[in-house]
C-alpha cells in the first residue's frame, strides 16, 4: 500500500520572500535610496529571499513541480549569492578591481537568459506569473547593459525590478486571499 503524500502550497510564501528581497534592492537600484545603505538589507536579503526561497524550492521539489522548484531553489541562491557578495565587499575582505562592473554586468546577463526561458514556461502558467518573469528578464537586461556602460538605464532598470516585485506580491496575495475565500477575488488570468 503506497502512501500518498500532502501537496504543500508553497507558491505564495515564495512569490512574497521574491517580492519582498527584490522590492527591497530595487529602491537602490531606482535611486530611492543611497547604494551606501545597501548593508542595512543584507540580513533580510540572505534570511528571507534567500533561504526562504531555496527551503520554498526545496518543498517544490517534493510536490513535483519543476518549474517551480528550479524558479525558487535559483533565485533563492541569487539572493544568498548577493547577500554575501556585498557583506563580503562591505567588510572589505573582497576588493573589487577595475572590470566589476562588467563581471556585475555579465552576472546579470547569466540571470537575465535564465529569467527570460523561465519566462516562456508561464505561458501556460498564468497571466501573473507571466507579468512578473516578463518585468523581470527585462529589468535585469536593463540593469547588465549599464553596468556595461549603457548611460540612463540603471535607474529605469531599478523601476521596472519594482515593478516586478509589486507583480510577486499580487500575485502571492491572490493566490492567499483566492484559497481562503474558496473563490476567484483577485484574479490572476489563466495560462
Amino acid at each position: 500500500m503506497s502512501e500518498q503524500k500532502e501537496i504543500i502550497n508553497t507558491l505564495p510564501l515564495g512569490l512574497a520572500a521574491f517580492a519582498l528581497s527584490l522590492f527591497s534592492l530595487s529602491l537602490y537600484f531606482a535611486g530611492v535610496i543611497p547604494m551606501e545603505e545597501l548593508g542595512s538589507i543584507l540580513p533580510l536579503l540572505f534570511l528571507y529571499g534567500g533561504l526562504g526561497l531555496v527551503v520554498t524550492g526545496i518543498f517544490e521539489l517534493r510536490n513535483n513541480n519543476a518549474f517551480v522548484s528550479t524558479a525558487f531553489f535559483s533565485y533563492g541562491a541569487f539572493w544568498l549569492f548577493f547577500a554575501a557578495q556585498q557583506f563580503y565587499i562591505g567588510t572589505g575582505q573582497i576588493e573589487l578591481g577595475a572590470s566589476a562592473a562588467a563581471a556585475t554586468a555579465w552576472v546579470l546577463v547569466a540571470w537575465g537568459i535564465f529569467s527570460f526561458y523561465m519566462w516562456f514556461v508561464t505561458f501556460k502558467v498564468n497571466w501573473a506569473i507571466w507579468f512578473l518573469f516578463l518585468t523581470l528578464w527585462i529589468g535585469l537586461f536593463m540593469l547588465a547593459a549599464a553596468n556595461f556602460g549603457v548611460a540612463g538605464l540603471a535607474i529605469p532598470g531599478g523601476w521596472v525590478l519594482l515593478i516586478c516585485s509589486l507583480s510577486g506580491w499580487y500575485t502571492s496575495a491572490a493566490l492567499l486571499i483566492n484559497e481562503a475565500y474558496g473563490k476567484t477575488i483577485l484574479p490572476l488570468g489563466t495560462g
